[in-house]
Formats: C-alpha cells, structure tokens, sequence
C-alpha cells in the first residue's frame, strides 16, 4: 500500500525559510572567504596553464556547499565561542551549543534573538535548516529526517445516489514529510485515489460501471467531511477501520425497516476483535444499539415457530457428537446434491463459524492465517482444547452465504458477552467466548437476513437480540 514520494524538488539550493536562507549564505560565505595574504591569482602561479584570472571550477558565490566547507564554516562558528556569529541581514546568530547535562554531545544552533534556539540540520552538508529540527547527535530537518509513513482511514458516498446510502470506507498507509501538513493531506488523499478510486477491478469503479450499465445517474465520490482520521499507528487503523465497518453491517441488517438501504461497497467486512470500545463509540455516533432483550428457556426457545425463510435450509442436522467427516459421508448419501459442512469451533474462551468439503478442517499447525490455529499455537496452558461441533449440511453451492448468518450470530454472541451456548455441558469453566472469526462477506446481506440470525440466536443461544435505534433518552 505504500507510496513512495519524489522529494527531490524540495532540495533546491535555496531554502523555504527566508532566516535559513541567510544562514546558508552566511555559511557558504565563511567556508570561502580568503584572507588577503593568500589569495593569488593564476597569472602570478609559476605552475598554472590556465588563462590568468580563470578559476578552475566556475562557482557561484552561494552554490551548494561541500563536506569539506561545512566543517571550515562550522570550525569558524566554534572559534567564536559562545557568543557566536551574527548572521547578516538578520537579527539571530549562529554558535556552537556545548555538551551540557542534557546531552553528551555539542550542536551548532541559530539563536533568534530573545527566544530559543534552533537546532541547524547537518543531514547533507548543504543544508542548514532549522525547522522541526530535534535533539540528536546529527540532527535533521523536516526534509531530510526522511519521509514519514502514516495511515489513513476514511469514508466516502455517491453525491448522485439520492435513492440507497452509498457507503465506502477506505484505509491506505502512505509516504509524507513530518511536519507539512499539506504534504500529508495531499499525499493521503492520492494515494487513496490510486489504491481505491482508480482501479478498474476495485469496488468503486465497479459500482459506477453498474450504475452505467442500470442506466442510473453517473456515480459522484464525495468523502464525507470529518470522517478522514490519521494514524501513526496500524493497529490503532485497523480498530477504528474494523468498527466502522461493523457498524456499517449492522446497519444493513436493519433494512427494509428502515427508510434508506444502504450500499456498502465494501464487500470483505474486518470483525472487531479487540475493539470493542470502538464498536460502541462507531454504534453511539449512529444512535445504533444492539441488546439482549430476554433470555430463553430451552424450552421456550423449542416452542418458538420460526417461518421457512427465518431459517437456515438445512439438508441434514448433525447428531449429538458427530463429527465433520460423518455427517458429510452421510450428506452424500442421503440427499442427491452436493453438500457442505456447516460448524463452530467452541469451548469457554473462543467461539468461530465455518464451512467445510471435508474433515480436514484446521488441521495444518503451521497456517499462520487459520485464526483457530493462531488461537492453538498461542492459547494459555489454562485453556482446554476447543471442539469442532457441526451442526448440519447445507447445499455446496449456498455455502458461504449461510456462513455469513453464523459468522454473525458468532460476533454478536461475543459483542454480548454470553457465554458458551456451543457445547457447555462440556467444559466446567465460565467465560465469555470471544469471536476469533476476523471477516466476513458483506454481499451476503438482503432482507431477510436479520430474520435468520435473529431467529438462530434465539434457537441456539437462547437468547432474544434487539438491534436497532438507541432507546430515546439512553446514554
């Protein structure tokens, strides 16, 4: 994701700051100034070819200065002591700062006058800067510390789209220069249109290519103001991003009780695991609530009559303690289509929905990107082994859909802190299972779908969920 930036156009011999402008000059005049004595032209050396008065390098008074003149300019500086050296046409001077009880080590500083002194970068020999300079052995300036890398999380819609709620959010990491705001501003914003906007195969171009094709208005990307946020840290990014996003699917599951339905351009959804406080404070901003309304008996939850579209169509229930392979063996043989494994992954502490075409499901010890082989490898000694618990067959083809619905009651069953509804008769310890599933698929989503999950939770975790519009007068 990362850009990098050409800031070769900021090296010009001249400085952005008129104060270190002088002080360059200043330098690039000690560094070539010749006492009387010395100074000899060519016609009056008995070893020159040269035509007389011709200097071998042609320079202009303050052309970049080299290593070499640095070090005779700084020698100067330090020869006048502490008081320094006034820097013509300007009221600052410039001195060598020594070593003090702060640091080990002396810097040369311009020294405004009745103010405090600046730090001069020594990051190439030709600049002398003094703006965002910090103490170091060789302190830099805001060009030649080097180009920062920073995150961007932001939200955009389709000005043109007055019908649905057109909602994409964004994350790219990107190249700036610390300390110029422009430059960060602007280079995010690029770098979003690169990675986001412009690629023909990415959801944007995507949408406005339906759009085009449905003969509806042309798509006008608008971001919306005061959702752009900057991060130096990725994971503190992907929180925030992830509880967006979240809330985002929240609020389509709401449709059609809703007036607007919404379009979420964003098709692969991040779970929020771990950021739970931005989830809320995503879901407050949206006046959104999620809930336990009541708790169910078992037999309460038995009793209840859900509609044929309320329901995930399966083929075949698993048997109590049946194993994967088991009931895909008899899904083939039982029923004329071909068939997928529908499961969670449970035991006090953790809670994962999945498919399968096989029984060969989490079986490899070194998938780093198998959140239940993650959860293997890394989990405490006090924790049991987790169990593979199917819970039915559904066609092959509709799998991934129906995986969405239990990925759902999965997170939400976490978010609420229940506790193991999977499999408890088969652990003695008490926790709140956490949701280690870390995405799922946003296309999945239509109007019924709420009805589903709503009606599982229920059925599986006895428990009856609101999910909604926040209570009036509730904090």
């Amino acid at each position: 994701m990362t850009k990098a930036l050409n800031t070769s156009k900021r090296m010009s011999n001249t400085s952005e700051d008129e104060s270190d402008n002088k002080l360059r000059q200043f330098y690039c005049t000690l560094a070539r100034e010749v006492e009387e004595d010395q100074e000899m032209g060519s016609q009056q050396s008995t070893t020159s070819n040269l035509t007389p008065l011709t200097p071998e390098i042609i320079k202009g008074i303050y052309s970049p200065l080299t290593a070499e003149e640095r070090l005779i300019a700084e020698t100067k500086v330090r020869q006048a002591g502490e008081a320094g050296l006034m820097v013509p046409g300007t009221t600052s001077r410039v001195a060598f700062s020594q070593p003090n009880a702060n640091r080990s080590y002396g810097l040369f500083v311009l020294v405004p006058t009745n103010s405090k002194y600046n730090f001069i970068c020594s990051g190439v020999p030709n600049c002398v800067r003094t703006r965002s300079t910090h103490v170091q052995p060789a302190p830099k300036c805001h060009i030649h510390k080097g180009p920062t890398i920073g995150f961007v999380l932001a939200q955009f819609t389709d000005g043109a789209n007055k019908k649905n709620n057109v909602i994409l959010h964004v994350i790219v990491s990107f190249t700036y220069v610390d300390g110029d705001v422009k430059d960060k501003e602007f280079n995010a914003t690029q770098t979003i249109m690169d990675h986001h906007v412009n690629k023909s195969h990415l959801p944007w171009k995507l949408y406005s290519k339906e759009c085009e094709a449905a003969g509806r208005p042309t798509p006008k990307l608008l971001e919306l103001e005061g959702r752009r946020r900057y991060f130096e840290d990725e994971d503190e990014l992907m929180k925030v991003y992830a509880a967006r996003q979240t809330t985002t699917l929240l609020q389509m599951l709401l449709y059609p009780d809703t007036t607007i339905k919404i379009i979420c351009l964003n098709v692969g959804i991040n779970f929020p695991n771990g950021a739970y406080k931005y989830l809320v404070e995503e879901m407050d901003l949206y006046g959104l609530e999620l809930k336990i309304h009541d708790k169910l008996s078992e037999a309460a939850a038995a009793a209840i009559n859900l509609k044929e579209d309320e329901q995930i169509p399966f083929l075949l229930q698993a048997n109590t303690g049946e194993r994967i392979g088991a009931l895909l063996s008899r899904g083939k043989t039982e029923t004329t289509v071909k068939v997928a494994a529908l499961y969670f992954v449970s035991n006090p502490y953790i809670i994962y929905a999945g498919q399968a075409l096989s029984q060969a499901v989490h079986g490899s010890s070194a998938n780093p990107t198998d959140p239940v082989i993650e959860y293997k490898n890394k989990k405490p000694s006090t924790h049991p082994d987790y169990k593979i618990v199917p819970i039915g067959v559904v066609r092959k083809e509709e799998r991934y859909k129906w995986e969405f619905h239990l990925h759902m009651c999965a997170l939400i069953a976490s978010l609420l802190h229940m506790p193991n509804c999977i499999n408890p008769k088969e652990f003695t310890a008490q926790s709140h299972p956490l949701c280690i599933n870390r995405q799922t698929n946003s296309s999945f989503v239509n109007e019924k779908s709420w009805g589903i999950i709503h009606g599982y939770l229920m059925k599986k975790f006895l428990v009856d969920v609101y999910l909604g519009p926040k209570t009036s007068g509730q904090q």
